[in-house]
């Protein structure tokens, strides 16, 4: 009998990446565990060739813990694809500190052979999940075991749904609030599968044609709330020859609608997604022609590093508050740390948001000033001018104040409902 697997999640301390990225998650969770006690059980009675020839694909690991556990106590490496460069480069960190090999990459680069486990990790998206479904598809067979998972508060019937594209899902038991099926691939099913493509639209709004990967933040349409910060263009100086970074650019809208106004500026766009910047790319090259060579499309975290130091002049941000399923205000938080480092002095940060997130409060206490361009019931525009070389120390978590205040509001309502039944 093999090891069992999971212990190595409490015995070894995985990082998340950044480490200081100011949450207090973990690096796994309980889902992780059960993929892997669920692996272990579809591994009885192997032999020790067989163990040792064994191809596992992993989809969506967390930082590392599913690969690096496999990687410990097989001395297989797993192949592994992720969407997110923290989450690739968390694994990567993590496996140089255990002196483990980790053989994982972008879900853009494409696989090969054939695969004799999967264990996935459901994502968010419906669409990036039937995207995933397609590229492993060509690569799996009626006797590929695989094991989809996740927390049961992520999981929805839209999920099973897509799973049954592939073959018959199995029932599987929540423990610890987390949830693994197994999923038996029929030849039909996997053999009407399409291969993985972008699509394409066009934004009568800004006049814009985007063709876009999957996993692309409000893929399809134009989000709400860039809408109502592009309807501040006016208010939004821009000088000749500016430098300007979009900031979690996803498709790239904000930026290429920039650069297209101004064909002078220079345009960086950023995302910790290699879909949403393969995207940006591809929407440069169709919005702007010859004016794409203005712009410069990286995977990263943010405008984390030294080469982005005092090198804007505007930076456009409209700050996801989740990374993956989790829900949290540190990311924005550290958009604006980043901000401000990379804005020369005078440099402006320009940020759209939901009003009740309350951004003002950290952008008052970093920069000095924060000024509201816009606002409308439920997004707000504000802007922060770089005055001096450091920052102000940040206020408390804007979520928590706003649990504070749901909580509040609802408390209000309970009682005004008892007055009244009284």
């Amino acid at each position: 009998m093999i090891n069992t697997f999971s212990p190595f999640l409490d015995e070894v301390k995985l990082s998340r990446y950044p480490k200081d990225d100011g949450s207090d998650w973990q690096a796994f969770d309980a889902a992780d565990a059960y993929l892997l006690d669920s692996f272990q059980r579809c591994l009885e009675g192997l032999s020790a060739s067989a163990l040792s020839e064994l191809r596992v694909l992993i989809l969506n690991d967390q930082f590392g813990a599913l690969s690096l556990a496999i990687t410990s106590r097989l001395g297989i490496v797993p192949v592994s694809r992720t969407d997110s460069w923290l989450a690739l480069k968390g694994a990567r960190d993590n496996g140089e500190i255990l002196s483990l090999p980790v053989d994982t990459d972008s879900i853009l680069s494409p696989l090969e052979g054939h695969f004799d486990v999967v264990l996935w990790r459901v994502p968010k998206s419906l669409a990036y999940m039937e995207d995933q479904l397609q590229r492993i598809a060509p690569h799996i067979s009626a006797k590929t075991r695989v094991f989809a998972g996740g927390m049961v508060k992520h999981l929805a019937n839209g999920h099973f749904k897509t799973l049954a594209k592939l073959g018959e899902v199995g029932l599987g038991l929540a423990v610890k609030k987390a949830r693994v099926v197994e999923v038996t691939p029929e030849e039909e099913r996997r053999r009407h599968l399409p291969a993985a493509q972008r699509s394409e639209w066009l934004s009568d709004d800004v006049n814009l044609t985007f063709t876009e990967y999957a996993n692309v933040f409000s893929k399809g349409h134009l989000d709400i709330g860039s809408r109502f910060l592009l309807q501040q263009f006016d208010k939004i100086a821009v000088s000749e020859h500016d430098a300007l970074a979009d900031l979690g650019c996803g498709n790239g809208l904000l930026g290429i609608y920039f650069a297209k106004a101004y064909a002078d500026i220079s345009l960086t766009g950023v995302d910790e997604s290699f879909m949403a910047v393969a995207s940006a790319q591809s929407a440069a090259q169709v919005n702007l022609g010859a004016g794409a060579t203005r712009c410069e499309w990286m995977v990263n975290d943010g405008l984390d590093g030294e080469q982005f130091a005092g090198r804007f002049n505007l930076i456009l941000n409209n700050p996801p508050f989740h990374q993956q399923q989790g829900v949290g205000d540190h990311i924005a938080t550290r958009m604006f740390l980043q901000s401000f480092a990379a804005l020369k002095l005078d440099g402006r940060l320009v940020v759209v948001g939901n009003r009740h997130l309350g951004y003002h409060r950290h952008l008052h206490s970093l920069f000095g000033n924060c000024r509201t361009l816009a606002a409308d019931p439920k997004f707000v525009v504000l802007e922060s001018v770089k005055t001096r070389s450091e920052p102000g120390r940040l206020s408390g978590s804007l979520v928590k104040h706003h649990e504070r205040k749901a909580g509040q509001q609802q408390r209000q309502r309970q009682n005004r409902r008892k007055a009244r039944n009284n």
